[in-house]
């Protein structure tokens, strides 16, 4: 490696026209530096050091981010050349997994924790964007123990990250796919079916090694990625209208929608304190009839340009506040819900003593 102080090392990194070697047998709080004009040149006291073992690091914005566990320390270039870098406390928790490091196009950095998935800007603190997967559903799921060699990659044609993680109790590899779409700042699918250990982008297409068979495999080629359908739910703050000390009766509530091509219906649910679970369904199909063909005078709706329609379903119950639960769990029926408003009507200040329906 260019050195006799520095053998092997956890991360290799090319920054600042320097070759870094992160985590090094010389120590794992080290991150070593090479010569601008030779990077096979390692000096002796050419490093930096962190307070614990360094998980992960990569380029953010203007620096170089070094990830433990708990902190994110920042080496920003001061244009000395005795003193290259200035080191700087950043963030109060980092990853665990530095395969799974890596800067959007943006300039934000993402990274893996056990509790999920993190978003860095690189000056205030991380944000944990993976909280949909909490739970039960999926997060609860996962090996924990085995994030650690979770691993992330771009998919820049379609503007994606894909986080790869290990689900099932006792998954050793990591078998399904996290898409986070950082343009549309939105999870975009779990993808599923496929173990895979390491990946890269390039070609215009996400490339991954399988972990017992030394092939390497293009992802993304064909249509049929997808054989059966995830449960699509999405669920609306509680807000109270007025406050929460004053209740209020529920009326209808108002649903904004794309239309689909074909008719299929969503399941609309109500919840709230003091309020029984109620259900409903309405029809997220184009409500319009064609002109020539299916149209009927005084019944048909009439076709517009519009894309957003609306369909109302009954709400119940004396409450200050009401939730809203949208899912669809049938195969090639995807929802798009612009908006919902609720109604009611104000009944005036309430004195609640015990929990559950009055």
């Amino acid at each position: 490696m260019g050195s006799s102080s520095v053998t092997s090392a956890d991360l290799p990194i090319f920054w600042d026209n320097r070759l870094w070697y992160v985590s090094t047998n010389q120590g794992e709080r080290l991150a070593h530096y090479s010569s601008t004009t030779d990077i096979e040149s390692f000096g002796a006291n050419d490093y930096y050091i962190t307070d614990e073992k360094i998980t992960g690091a990569a380029p953010v914005k203007s620096f170089l981010g070094l990830h433990n566990e708990n902190g994110i320390y920042g080496l920003f270039p001061t244009g000395n050349a005795d003193i290259p870098y200035s080191i700087q406390r950043r963030a109060d928790r980092g990853t665990i997994a530095r395969r799974s490091v890596i800067t959007d196009e943006f300039g934000n950095q993402l990274f893996m924790r056990r509790d999920g998935i993190y978003e860095w800007g690189g000056s205030e603190p991380p944000v944990k964007v993976s909280g949909n997967f909490d739970g039960s559903e999926f997060w609860d799921n996962l090996n924990k123990d085995r994030l650690i060699h979770s691993f992330a990659h771009l998919v820049t044609s379609d503007d994606q990250i894909w986080f790869w993680v290990p689900y099932g109790a006792n998954q050793q590899y990591m078998n399904y796919a996290l898409i986070w779409n950082y343009k549309l700042r939105q999870w975009v699918g779990v993808y599923t079916g496929n173990t895979r250990v390491s990946g890269a982008y390039f070609d215009d297409l996400p490339h991954l090694g399988g972990y017992d068979d030394g092939l390497l495999f293009k992802h993304n080629t064909g249509t049929n990625d997808n054989t059966s359908a995830f449960t699509v739910k999405a669920t609306t703050a509680a807000t109270p209208p007025i406050s929460i000390a004053t209740r209020v009766r529920w009326l209808y509530a108002r649903h904004e929608f794309n239309a689909a091509d074909v008719s299929y219906n969503t399941s609309v649910f109500q919840t709230g304190p003091g309020i029984i679970t109620k259900s409903d369904i309405f029809d997220v199909g184009d409500p319009t009839d064609a002109l020539v063909t299916e149209f009927i005078i005084g019944v048909s709706a009439i076709r517009s340009s519009t894309t957003a329609f609306v369909n109302d379903t009954d709400l119940h119950g004396y409450s200050p506040v009401s939730q809203i639960r949208y899912e669809n769990s049938s195969l090639d029926q995807p929802i798009t819900v612009r908006r919902s408003m609720l109604m009611y009507k104000p009944i005036g200040p309430e004195t609640v003593r015990k929990l559950g329906v009055h």
